[in-house]
């Protein structure tokens, strides 16, 4: 079962916004400083640079946790599915009930027969 993938993550669309908004300012800053010295300019640039690199190393950071949560999400999907639904079908069709006595003992037996209402004939949930 792998796990859904999106368009573009909130996160990833925050970053794209980051480095918009960078983008404008650095360009607002350049502006200024060409009319106040030429010669800043470049340093600006060089900033800039330094800014995009390090937005960047964060945002393949961000990316790499989001793929890692993201993997660990199917797998306690893929667990779930299987504890529920082993070997495709219901569980007490593919798992005999002896299998719990024989995990928890025969105080289980005394448990769910205290616990179940015998006058219901449908499904029943059971806390233990």
């Amino acid at each position: 079962m792998a796990p859904s993938v999106c368009a573009k993550s909130w996160i990833q669309s925050a970053f794209d916004k980051a480095t918009a908004d960078l983008e404008k300012s650095l360009a607002s800053i350049r502006d200024s400083l060409a009319r106040l010295d030429v010669t800043l300019v470049e340093a600006a640039d060089n900033a800039g640079s330094k800014m995009h690199h390090q937005l960047q190393q964060l945002r393949s950071r961000a990316a790499r946790a989001e793929l890692r949560q993201s993997e660990t999400l199917g797998r306690h999907a893929e667990f779930l599915s299987n504890i529920l639904y082993p070997e495709k079908v219901l569980q007490e069709r593919a798992v005999a009930g002896i299998y719990f006595v024989a995990r928890y003992g025969t105080e289980l037996l005394h448990n769910l027969y205290e616990t179940i209402h015998t006058d219901c004939h449908d499904h029943q949930l059971i806390e233990l």
